[in-house]
């Protein structure tokens, strides 16, 4: 099972697993193009830990009753590690709200939202445009279609 930290180029961070990177391209794809993100592989367990909420905000939402009770030391410095500026103005005993607020505005905008690979099949760069999927994952749909049409003649 391969996990990864997803760094956005917004700044948000996702965590994903699964058993290769094209299984992990599809889920991460559910928040956006992971092909325009910077991808920190984790070769250590990991561990999220939740506590259910004392208070609910919303009784019909699961993931509503749910707040983050801590990360694993490990993935903290991984975590660290994919925000520099971040971690840098953290590790000081005195950092004003002030420069904290401008470390965090600036990890918003500090990895480029460069535009992804475009497949070399014609048909499938212009559907990944359109779609905004990754290359791996609409280039795997575009085999399994063939396959299929094979099958059929």
């Amino acid at each position: 099972m391969s996990v990864y930290l997803c760094r956005w180029p917004n700044g948000d961070l996702s965590l994903a697993c699964g058993k290769n990177r094209l299984v992990i391209d599809d889920v991460l794809d559910e928040v956006g193009n992971p092909d325009a993100a910077e991808l920190i592989p984790i070769r250590h367990a990991v561990a999220v830990h939740f506590r259910l909420k004392k208070k609910i905000e919303s009784p019909t939402a699961v993931p509503g009753c749910l707040e983050l009770e801590g990360i694993d030391e490990r993935l903290i410095s991984e975590v660290c590690y994919a925000y520099p500026v971040l971690d840098e103005v953290l590790e000081k005993e005195d950092a004003a709200p002030e420069e904290i607020a401008a470390a965090v505005e600036s990890e918003k905008h500090r990895v480029a939202n460069e535009l992804p690979e475009l497949s070399c099949d014609p048909h499938v760069a212009m559907v990944q445009g359109l779609a905004d999927m990754p290359k791996r994952l609409i280039e795997h749909h575009r085999e399994t279609a063939k396959a299929i049409a094979s099958k059929k003649q």
